[in-house]
């Protein structure tokens, strides 16, 4: 979700196209089904509460930008009162940022990664998930590397 503030019907009509694909998606088996048909990721911390008051079922990520502050454990603790991870930039992911994220439950997912030593580096740290410009690298960087993503429901989607 980008420039909500610039765009304030975003985020209504974004969540009403998905409930227009959810309705198109009822006969479709989902392409993998340990993971979301949908994620939702923006810089709006509020835009991410607002679909979160409306649709607590979908994962939201709150993305972190280049230049802010590493989130501290009270931001986390913010976080992950509507989001199930946290998205920052691939520089400030490190093994202490990640753990103090699972603590909380969330998954940490980082951003632009199209370099094989960036990707390595963030996967070793513990990043769940990133986002890419070219995922055929990536699926060369994961073909020899285990498969764990087991991780505990974040506070935003447990019951």
């Amino acid at each position: 979700v980008k420039a909500p503030d610039d765009q304030p019907e975003m985020v209504p009509t974004l969540l009403d196209l998905i409930e227009q694909a959810e309705a198109d998606w009822t006969d479709l088996a989902p392409p993998d089904p340990d993971l979301p048909r949908i994620v939702i990721q923006s810089f709006s911390a509020d835009s991410l509460r607002v679909i979160h008051q409306q649709r607590p079922d979908l994962p939201l990520v709150q993305l972190i930008r280049t230049g802010e502050p590493v989130p501290d454990a009270a931001a986390l603790d913010a976080i992950a009162e509507y989001a199930v991870a946290i998205g920052p930039p691939v520089a400030t992911v490190t093994p202490a940022l990640v753990a103090a994220a699972n603590d909380r439950c969330l998954d940490v997912h980082s951003y632009t990664i199209d370099e094989p030593a960036e990707m390595t580096a963030a996967l070793d740290a513990g990043a769940g998930a990133l986002f890419t410009n070219d995922p055929s690298t990536l699926v060369d960087v994961l073909k020899d590397r285990p498969g764990d993503t087991e991780l505990c429901p974040a506070p935003a989607t447990a019951d």
